[in-house]
């Protein structure tokens, strides 16, 4: 198995969630899904699109899926971005072995 660095694996994280890693018990599954960043130099801020198949994917996120709030809609929280679906099956690999976590991907 790869080590990988905090940058690599909490990308997505800031604050102490990114020295080591989220409170998996907000989850109730980890989702591997394909994005593209459509933003250009002229955007100050990122334009990101998610939902995207592997074929359009320019990277991959590993999102930790939030339990269902009353009105039965799951949000989700990015942790990390990969440049490559193997890296993101692997790293979400080993987010379920300390989580406890299923992973689904959905591209």
């Amino acid at each position: 198995m790869t080590t990988f660095t905090n940058d690599q694996l909490f990308n997505m994280l800031s604050g102490d969630e990114a020295g080591h890693g989220p409170d998996w018990s907000r989850f109730h599954c980890l989702q591997i899904g394909g994005c593209r960043d459509l933003s250009t130099d002229d955007d100050a801020g990122s334009d990101i699109m998610s939902g995207l198949s592997r074929d359009q994917a320019e990277f991959f996120t590993i999102y930790g899926m939030l339990h269902p709030d009353d009105g039965g809609i799951s949000a989700h929280e990015a942790i990390t971005d990969c440049g490559t679906l193997e890296m993101a099956q692997e790293i979400a690999s080993q987010f379920s072995l300390w989580s406890h976590l299923p992973v689904e991907v959905v591209c």
